[in-house]
């Protein structure tokens, strides 16, 4: 197979896995700004960046981590950034909480990202992510979020 051969397989490999994370993207854009124009702001920027650079990707790099790894990037760039936040109840419980607690308990409830991958892409030690999770279930818990 030709260089350009594998290029064009795995640019169709990645665009299809990149369209195919779109709502896992949408859901974590959101559990970190909790407004769902801005989540949806964020997710087309965090596309537009990975699909101009599907080059670079290997084939086995876990999408669901780049999705995060970007998606928190872009939030840490636009931390004055605050939209309207959605007053469901969801929304209420999560906006209790730090925000580093929210994208750990999306990358990881949610999105099914591994500790450490987590880590990785969060850029946060283990330790701090097992509080950030512990702070965030026990929120959840507490307001019958997720199941005891």
């Amino acid at each position: 197979m030709s260089d350009a051969s594998k290029l064009e397989s795995s640019f169709i490999y990645f665009s299809e896995e990149l369209c195919g994370r779109s709502d896992d993207a949408l859901r974590q854009a959101y559990i970190l700004c909790l407004d769902k124009k801005l989540a949806r702001d964020i997710v087309e920027i965090i596309f537009k960046e990975l699909a101009a650079n599907l080059a670079s990707i290997r084939r086995e790099e876990n999408i669901s981590r780049l999705i995060v790894e970007k998606t928190w990037g872009v939030v840490q760039k636009q931390k004055n950034t605050q939209g309207k936040v959605d007053q469901s109840e969801l929304a209420n419980i999560l906006k209790t909480l730090p925000v580093e607690a929210r994208a750990a308990v999306g990358a990881i409830d949610f999105l099914g990202l591994s500790a450490s991958e987590t880590c990785q892409a969060l850029g946060m030690s283990d330790d701090v992510l097992r509080g950030h999770l512990a702070v965030a279930r026990e929120k959840l818990l507490q307001n019958s979020i997720v199941a005891k």
